[in-house]
């Protein structure tokens, strides 16, 4: 498989400028009223710095209901955001480093998401980040050679709010 980006660019001094796989990003949408009001409770909106809310546009849509019919919801959807705790961010310094980097996860001393990128075939997320990164540690100029594609995410039964139907505001 020929490589569509170096890997071999994605070492210690990238990561801990970047700090971007340390966080997982989810795009959820709820149909009903009071949804803002609720997960803004639970996923502790204002008390966890570590988790992250961003709100778009509330749209109605056709929501199916256990019984099978079929009701019109307002449905609100966000994006959540969660920060590993132990992910230590020094903004002065610039750095984002690993709290426990010697005993960190498996998963986590394996990723590299340049090789990911590869496999895939999809451009690493904060793909513009990570090119200013490589351009200031390694003086050089990082291209996606493929064309951008849309998400090939499976459509769901439900009518879910899809990206073009709402504002993004993040």
């Amino acid at each position: 498989m020929k490589k569509l980006l170096d890997d071999t660019l994605i070492n210690s001094d990238v990561c801990i400028r970047c700090g971007h796989c340390c966080k997982s990003t989810s795009t959820v949408q709820y149909a009903h009223p009071d949804a803002k009001e609720w997960i803004g409770v639970i996923h502790g909106e204002n008390e966890n710095p570590r988790i992250r809310l961003s709100w778009h546009n509330a749209v109605m849509t056709e929501q199916q209901k256990s019984d099978g019919t079929v009701v019109e919801q307002k449905a609100i959807p966000y994006h959540v955001t969660h920060i590993c705790p132990k992910l230590q961010i020094d903004e002065e310094a610039g750095t984002k480093m690993c709290g426990i980097y010697e005993v960190r996860p498996s998963v986590c001393r394996n990723y590299n998401c340049f090789s990911t990128a590869n496999r895939s075939k999809r451009r690493p997320q904060n793909w513009d980040s990570i090119k200013k990164i490589i351009k200031e540690v390694h003086d050089v100029d990082v291209e996606w050679p493929l064309p951008l594609k849309k998400s090939n995410w499976k459509k769901s039964e439900i009518k879910h709010v899809q990206i073009e139907d709402y504002d993004i505001k993040i």
